[in-house]
């Protein structure tokens, strides 16, 4: 079996410069050539599609910057679905503009740019999967980025773990305002009804998509806490890559920052009733 060796850190501040796994960029680039070739000796067919879903609500030009993280990924084939949930921001609707010049099936790594009405986060992580072509479902939000490596090691140890592992998640390196790096828990479904220690960003089975959505019903968040639950409630688990691939951006006052305080309000009451 393939071994991958994953540099686990604790929740500590970290310098900005100094991340990057603690390595050069010419180290990155020799993993980055060893692990394509993991990847051709792992599968000797054809490598699956992932499709990164992007929603979009009125952040600006950040979207750019979401997709080129993307189009920068190390794994091979990527199609990139921007969901516009109804923007109404000049500088938010001028970079999906340039973003649909960049649409079609030629690019490496194409970029599709759908525009829906106003439903909030989890309708258009719903949308963007139903337009979803790929093997495996990445959800990225419009003010967030990855790391080159991220698809691949996810990939990686989701494609490797049993059938009723359903998502692999990263560690979290939140950027802005706040500058450390969070490294989760592994995966327990117990500790999930206490705590929300997966990423909102993670990698999915399409199958997984295909049965279960996220509930459009929690508008406040924490819909990704939800979804989570609902997933161990039908033994779906998720695994750790303890790696901070995930570029979390904090600016004022964000949707978590907003779910610590109604959280009582609206997510218990709403699992005693699905219950």
């Amino acid at each position: 079996p393939l071994a991958i060796t994953f540099l686990v850190l604790v929740w500590l501040p970290i310098p900005r410069h100094n991340v990057r796994f603690f390595l050069q960029d010419t180290q990155l680039s020799a993993i980055s050539e060893e692990l394509g070739e993991q990847l051709s000796l792992l599968l000797p067919q054809s490598l699956p599609l992932i499709s990164a879903v992007v929603p979009c609500y009125n952040y600006g030009g950040m979207v750019l910057t979401a997709v080129k993280s993307l189009q920068a990924q190390t794994y091979p084939y990527v199609e990139i679905i921007v969901v516009d949930d109804g923007s109404t921001d000049p500088i938010t609707l001028a970079a999906l503009d340039s973003l649909r010049k960049e649409e079609g099936d030629s690019k490496e790594k194409p970029v599709w740019v759908y525009r829906k009405t106003n439903g909030g986060l989890a309708s258009a992580r719903n949308y963007g999967a139903s337009k979803a072509k790929g093997e495996y479902i990445l959800f990225l939000d419009n003010d967030d980025t990855l790391e080159p490596l991220a698809m691949v090691l996810l990939f990686l140890k989701l494609y490797q773990s049993p059938p009723e592992v359903g998502f692999s998640y990263p560690s979290q390196w939140f950027v802005g305002e706040t500058n450390l790096v969070w490294n989760p828990q592994e995966y327990n479904h117990y500790d999930l009804l206490w705590a929300n220690h997966p990423t909102v960003c993670a990698l999915l089975r399409r199958s997984v998509m295909e049965k279960w959505e996220y509930s459009e019903t929690l508008q406040n968040g924490p819909e990704d806490w939800h979804f989570w639950t609902s997933l161990a409630e039908r033994g779906i688990y998720g695994t750790l890559v303890p790696v901070p691939l995930f570029k979390y951006m904090r600016h004022g006052e964000t949707m978590a920052h907003k779910v610590r305080e109604t959280m009582q309000q609206h997510y218990y009451p709403f699992l005693v009733s699905e219950k």
